[in-house]
């Protein structure tokens, strides 16, 4: 007589969990445009990295966060409750500026659903509604912007102005690109000399120490190097860029009209 399926696999329940899955704009032409430079395979290699720190970093505040990647594809999730929901995304936008500092766009969708993640595996209707959002040519992601699921109620906990989201006629996502993210950012959790370095090759500039910078001009600089990657760019991707360039261009023109206002 053969086993029963519960005595060869034994028993696993999904869980309810807040589920971010993200990949990397135009990640093929990163790895083809390296080649077989050792500081470019370097760079690539740097950005998992910064995934996994990043979610290391939010497992120490919101137990039970996991991150499974392969390539530039990441899933990220934590068990779901409400007091983990501001961590979590504010961890996002973090990976979503220091990811643009270095010439990564990042594109991805949040949202909460059934998973089973553990050190190993990944899987569960959750997982693929993430997907979906996130890689949907019409109603998805599109452009380079990690947008929380209309068909849930996340951004019902945030009546209050985060600093981290921004809407559009579709959607709501998060944005760290502006004044007011980027200096509590930098309040709470100067960048690293490493990253500063990582920063600082990729604008083929000098930066300052990055802790006492002013987040405007932080913004700027990354704006100025998404800017100068779109020119190498062509077709949907270059619209891509275009879509991320007019969101900076928007944020910096309305920090300078405060600024002056102020003054």
């Amino acid at each position: 007589m053969a086993p029963s399926t519960s005595n060869i696999f034994g028993e696993l329940r999904y869980e309810q969990r807040l589920i971010a899955f993200f990949d990397t704009l135009g990640w093929k032409n990163q790895i083809e445009h390296a080649g077989d430079d050792p500081y470019r395979i370097a760079r690539l290699a740097s950005l998992p990295r910064q995934f996994s720190r990043a979610v290391t970093g939010l497992a120490e505040r919101v137990a039970g966060a996991r991150i499974t990647s392969f390539s530039d594809n990441v899933v990220a999730s934590i068990p779901y409750k409400t007091e983990y929901l501001f961590p979590t995304l504010d961890a996002l936008a973090r990976i979503q500026f220091g990811a643009a500092a270095q010439g990564f766009l990042i594109r991805g969708a949040v949202t909460v659903g059934q998973l089973y993640h553990d050190e190993e595996i990944v899987f569960g209707p959750g997982l693929n509604r993430a997907y979906e959002l996130e890689s949907n040519k019409v109603s998805g992601a599109i452009y380079p912007r990690i947008i929380l699921d209309p068909a849930t109620s996340l951004k019902d906990f945030f009546p209050y102005a985060a600093d981290f989201l921004s809407s559009d006629t579709h959607h709501t996502f998060i944005n760290p690109f502006n004044y007011s993210f980027l200096e509590r950012a930098f309040a709470t959790d100067p960048i690293s000399p490493d990253m500063r370095t990582q920063f600082e090759k990729s604008m083929r500039i000098s930066v300052p120490e990055l802790s006492s910078m002013d987040p405007m001009q932080c913004l700027v600089l990354v704006y100025l190097k998404i800017l100068e990657d779109m020119e190498n760019t062509t077709g949907k991707v270059r619209e891509k860029y275009v879509w991320l360039v007019e969101q900076m261009k928007s944020s910096i023109v309305e920090i300078e009209a405060l600024q002056s206002k102020g003054s």
